[in-house]
């Protein structure tokens, strides 16, 4: 502490002399007691700072004194904006040995954590007024709640711009939100392990495709399960209107099994009834249920949990 107390001094008679400098315009008189501070004061102090506590010890205090000026503290955003409680410790970078402490922030579900700089809050305005903390909560809790992060991060920057009115600014400004959002019903209890993801239209049996033959079977195996998969992933894809769609593939040691699962209407394929169309109305996927039934060995469905689960095996 004793740079501190040290510096406190000509920082103080500093005031004073441009307080007369400015304000009371006794400019000859503040301009020779500034000359006689900067020799009788400062040049002291910079020798104490340099050559006592050494180089990188001045440079330390200025930076620490700098950083005891602003505290930023993070927002918890949710339907509105609340500090969040935090013991501020020593400027992240400014000693290799400082022992870092981890805490743990709990966010509800669409709850979000903000932090920024202080370019944020000691934004300045026409008459040079800061933002300031309350004002910046207030503020955003008036836009809550945000359905993303980046939404959090855009009114962070709307804020700060009507604040400004177009006043230059002189402080970086960067802000980060992070957001809890709650899992889908899918990705809540998927209920086959194993499954990937894929876009839920018909390009993907390519994926599905590739994955069949990348399994140990023989050829023509492979090429009887890719038929029965691909008539009944088209269904799938055309008329179920689902949104998400996973696929499992399984080896046997007599063949097969793939696992269909989507989010769409339920459809139950093994006791839907089959049409029996003229060859010239086929088409791609337009086979359909009678085809995954004569070259499937065994199909099986459930509806789970909003999921609709189709089972295919194909046994050599």
């Amino acid at each position: 502490m004793r740079p501190y107390v040290i510096g406190f001094v000509p920082m103080s008679v500093n005031y004073v002399l441009l307080y007369h400098f400015n304000v009371v315009q006794c400019r000859t008189m503040a301009l020779s007691l500034i000359a006689l501070e900067n020799t009788v004061l400062y040049l002291p102090l910079i020798w104490v700072l340099t050559h006592a506590l050494g180089l990188v010890g001045a440079v330390a205090s200025f930076v620490c004194a700098e950083a005891l000026t602003t505290v930023v503290t993070p927002l918890v955003v949710g339907e509105a904006a609340r500090p969040l409680k935090q013991q501020n410790g020593t400027l992240l970078g400014l000693f290799d040995d400082i022992e870092l402490v981890d805490e743990t922030v709990t966010l509800a579900p669409g709850e979000s954590l903000l932090v920024f700089t202080d370019g944020v809050t000691e934004a300045v305005d026409k008459n040079k007024a800061f933002l300031g903390d309350a004002a910046f909560a207030e503020r955003l809790s008036a836009r809550a709640p945000f359905a993303s992060a980046q939404s959090v991060v855009d009114a962070t920057t709307q804020i700060v711009d009507a604040h400004a009115a177009g006043r230059e600014q002189f402080d970086d400004l960067t802000a980060l939100a992070l957001t809890h959002t709650p899992p889908t019903p899918a990705e809540k209890s998927l209920p086959i392990a194993g499954a990937h993801e894929v876009p839920a239209d018909i390009t993907s049996m390519d994926i599905v495709k590739e994955a069949i033959f990348a399994t140990g079977a023989d050829g023509p195996l492979k090429r009887r399960t890719t038929l029965a998969v691909e008539e009944a992933f088209a269904n799938v894809v055309s008329y179920s209107g689902a949104t998400h769609a996973w696929y499992a593939v399984e080896e046997m040691p007599a063949g097969l099994s793939v696992t269909l699962v989507d989010d769409g209407d339920a459809f139950d394929l093994t006791t839907a009834e089959a049409p029996d169309p003229d060859f010239e109305d086929l088409e791609f996927g337009g086979m359909g249920m009678r085809l995954v039934r004569d070259l499937a060995s065994d199909v099986s469905y459930r509806y789970e949990d909003g999921l609709n689960i189709l089972l295919i095996a194909v046994l050599s």
